[in-house]
């Protein structure tokens, strides 16, 4: 039996990738792939990497 790998994006269909970089240690502390750049989207991988690392302010 072959293996089918699933279909990938559509023609002409963009994924933007959202990375938040430690300048210090270049670490890379979060990251997403959206199918969409918006202001929320980025808002919502701050909040949720700095939760995830215990940021408070």
């Amino acid at each position: 039996m072959r293996h089918h790998p699933p279909p990938g994006p559509e023609k002409w269909q963009y994924l933007y990738s959202y990375v938040i970089l430690d300048i210090f240690s270049r670490y890379v502390t979060g990251r997403m792939v959206a199918e969409r750049e918006t202001a929320g989207v980025a808002a919502h991988l701050v909040g949720e990497t700095s939760r995830k690392h215990g940021v408070t302010r």
